[in-house]
């Protein structure tokens, strides 16, 4: 369909924007390398660049109708910093947690409370944004089986097991933001504490 034709959005990821992208995000993998001192800088210009991009991601779709295609590309980019943390964070849930098989275990990288901060509140809500796009706006828009996404190949936006993958994947995320944010304001998982509370035991009948 004509109304279906992406024209493209230079403001949210014009040709300037994504080469940005690119710089800072291979540049992270370089300093990291070669200079641990100078790692928070970057990932605080990653931090902006990403939150740039949602920003005005959300205040174009306020103003104005955006096709699938466009927000897809700009949520991309805004969760470019995350999305190479998910296999990792798989692959200690698989490894059970263990510091053994951290892939974290050999980072330098010290962040301050307050990058933290930032930084999980924009992951929270990027990722409540991916989420309604994903279950909410491509299912409901007409224009997403004529346009295409990426899985290791072209995919149609529109195709059911595309949609599938990346709302369970983001609402993965959402719901381990949300239990991490509750692990911080002091809840305890029930499985834990009676775990604690075997370990607690068996350590009094030792002595």
């Amino acid at each position: 369909m004509a109304s279906c034709q992406v024209q493209g959005e230079p403001e949210l990821y014009g040709l300037g924007i994504r080469v940005a992208f690119y710089i800072q995000w291979f540049g992270a993998i370089v300093v990291e390398y070669l200079e641990v001192a100078d790692l928070p800088d970057m990932r605080l210009i990653g931090l902006l660049f990403s939150a740039a991009a949602f920003i005005g991601l959300v205040v174009k779709l306020s103003v104005a109708t955006l096709q699938p295609a466009d927000v897809y590309i700009v949520l991309l980019l805004a969760m470019g910093i995350y999305l190479f943390l998910v296999p990792l964070y798989i692959w200690k849930a698989v490894t059970c947690f263990r510091p053994y098989w951290d892939p974290f275990r050999w980072s330098k990288e010290t962040p301050s409370p307050a990058f933290k901060g930032l930084n999980f509140a924009l992951l929270l809500a990027i990722t409540s944004l991916a989420v309604w796009y994903w279950c909410s706006f491509v299912p409901e828009n007409p224009c997403s089986s004529d346009q295409y996404g990426f899985l290791f190949s072209r995919v149609g936006l529109g195709n059911k097991g595309f949609i599938a993958f990346n709302a369970i994947m983001y609402f993965v995320i959402l719901l381990a933001c949300v239990l991490i944010l509750l692990l911080k304001v002091g809840w305890r998982v029930p499985y834990w504490r009676e775990r604690r509370k075997k370990r607690r035991v068996k350590s009094v009948l030792r002595f």
